[in-house]
């Protein structure tokens, strides 16, 4: 029997990705293909996400983007955080959504184009370093 080899997958991931693309684009929406297990088979969660936009561009408004959205005034900001890119100790900082199974570290972030995590104090503490407008 013949199983799926890593390489196989990487450059089956790869390929997925700019099918998966190319029909979000069609769709105004984003696709994230998971992580994927195999062996004899192969599988994986494929998402999509809606577009919408604010006055600083498009972002994909995903579950955790939506949960921020309905948490952020009870946290005393405004809702202009989400996807507001502002300067952090040098580092180009976007806020993007609540991960509500990640207790510690709740709040997704993108620091230079890398994805990231932190608590909602260390959130607080980055809008208010450069942005203290944004606070209610």
């Amino acid at each position: 029997m013949k199983r799926f080899t890593k390489p196989q997958v990487r450059s089956m991931r790869t390929e997925m990705e700019e099918a998966l693309n190319l029909i979000a684009a069609k769709y105004n929406s984003t696709a994230k293909v998971g992580s994927i297990s195999f062996g004899l088979q192969m599988t994986t969660k494929i998402t999509f996400s809606q577009k919408t936009e604010n006055e600083h561009g498009e972002y994909s408004l995903t579950k955790e983007a939506q949960k921020l959205l309905g948490m952020l005034e009870g946290m005393g900001l405004k809702k202009d955080v989400l996807n507001e890119p502002f300067t952090f100790l040098g580092d180009k900082i976007r806020i993007l959504g609540y991960n509500t199974r990640a207790p510690k570290y709740p709040i997704q972030f993108e620091k230079n184009g890398q994805a990231y995590k932190c608590g909602v104090s260390k959130m607080k503490e980055m809008v208010k370093e450069n942005r203290p407008e944004l606070f209610l």
